[in-house]
């Protein structure tokens, strides 16, 4: 047996193999496809209707900044406000829409 076949008894190594494997193999497929995000990500949402729950916490409400700004072909966005800690949908939506 060589050094190499020894080395795949073992969990960690296998771990460790499958690893770099997947590594390996994701870094040859974003090569083939040579992604460009600045211009992919707007052409994925043109004419797209997005519909976003969690629009109300922090990464909700960055997520609508983004896509706004960077997306303008983007059709529509519908968002799920539920009435927490007292406020109403309206009055949750309202504090929002103040927001800069």
């Amino acid at each position: 047996q060589s050094n190499d076949s020894k080395c795949f008894n073992t969990t960690s190594c296998v771990a460790l193999s499958l690893y770099y494997f997947c590594y390996y193999c994701s870094l040859q497929v974003i090569n083939k496809m040579a992604i460009d995000p600045a211009k992919s990500i707007p052409a994925f949402f043109a004419g797209q209707s997005i519909f976003l729950t969690g629009a109300t916490g922090f990464l909700g409400k960055t997520f609508i900044d983004k896509v706004l700004r960077s997306c303008p072909d983007i059709r529509e966005i519908f968002v799920l406000i539920r009435p927490k800690k007292g406020l109403s949908i309206n009055q949750r939506l309202e504090t929002i829409l103040k927001l800069p």
